[in-house]
């Protein structure tokens, strides 16, 4: 017997009947904690393979480790918990069962600060960034409203005239079975008044950004593979956006008299432009018409990877 595909077999097996079993209720789904801890033995047996050559020995040492996993996960899992909880980190992220739904918020000294730094860190989730709606009270610094996510971390630093604003998603709030990982979402809304530079990590994720209200000036997207809806606002004068997008969909919605110039390594993209915004192409960069004598100018640099990218009429 082809003792890899033994192996495969048992791996693939054995998730099916726990998959069975905690949706039926009668496995704790804290069992997968025990269970994802243990992923190193699939490089131990992938080693194996490659040093030993016989097969049926490479075949009874799969099958003792396969009892010895058994036994691991039958004595570490706790049975009373029915949160899926891995406490260890893989891939720099921890995993956790807790879903939470968030609203929080805070103020800042409106007369003493000008400036505004924030970097947002999230799992995959759809992530929504724009200003505060008018009739805000005019100190407020954000609102965050979450739905199924991880418990946010946020720390705030003040240094002279210059908040700076941490978000990150502490552990990533996934349900298992039939309670699997749907409709994350996060809402970022900031305060209209202070000068904002921006970075986001949404990794995976559906990515809406709505800058028409926001004084912003510098951003730093890594979005992944992601779908992104980015509409372009023109409060602030010279504008500045780093892009990592991987395998993405992104739409740029440009107003009529803000200049773009974008310089993209675009690998196997797809970029296309409405007419009305007169974007010519020398290279790999696209620049409005006249970009130098526009009174408002956003200059987007960085990598598209494998994207269709779309600048249309706002």
């Amino acid at each position: 017997m082809d003792s890899m595909k033994l192996f495969w077999g048992l791996v693939v097996l054995s998730f099916g009947l726990v998959l069975i079993g905690t949706n039926q209720g009668w496995i704790s789904s804290s069992i997968w904690a025990s269970i994802f801890m243990l992923w190193p033995i699939l490089l131990i047996v992938i080693g194996l393979s490659l040093i030993i050559k016989n097969q049926k020995v490479l075949s009874v040492v799969v099958l003792l480790i396969m009892l010895a996993s058994t036994c691991v996960v039958a004595m570490t899992y706790n049975r009373n918990n029915s949160d899926f909880v891995w406490g260890n980190t893989f891939m720099g992220s921890r995993v956790t069962g807790n879903v939470v739904s968030e609203n929080l918020d805070d103020k800042y000294d409106k007369t003493n600060m000008r400036n505004l730094d924030v970097k947002l860190f999230t799992g995959a989730a759809k992530v929504k960034i724009a200003a505060l709606p008018v009739g805000a009270d005019s100190d407020s610094l954000y609102k965050i409203s979450t739905s199924n996510m991880g418990k946010l971390g946020i720390k705030k630093t003040i240094v002279g005239d210059k908040i700076t604003l941490s978000i990150e998603e502490e552990s990533v709030g996934i349900r298992m079975g039939t309670r699997m990982m749907v409709n994350r979402e996060v809402e970022l809304l900031l305060s209209p008044n202070l000068l904002v530079n921006l970075k986001a990590d949404s990794g995976a994720s559906k990515l809406v950004l709505d800058f028409t209200s926001l004084n912003i000036e510098n951003t730093d997207l890594n979005i992944g593979a992601s779908t992104a809806d980015i509409t372009l606002g023109t409060l602030a004068a010279r504008q500045n956006m780093k892009l990592s997008a991987g395998a993405s969909n992104i739409t740029f919605h440009v107003p009529e008299n803000l200049g773009i110039k974008a310089a993209l390594d675009s690998g196997l993209s797809n970029i296309n432009s409405d007419s009305a915004l007169s974007l010519a192409k020398s290279g790999n960069t696209y620049a409005s018409s006249g970009f130098d004598s526009k009174p408002t100018q956003v200059t987007i640099g960085g990598s598209a990877g494998v994207s269709n990218i779309k600048f249309e009429v706002k």
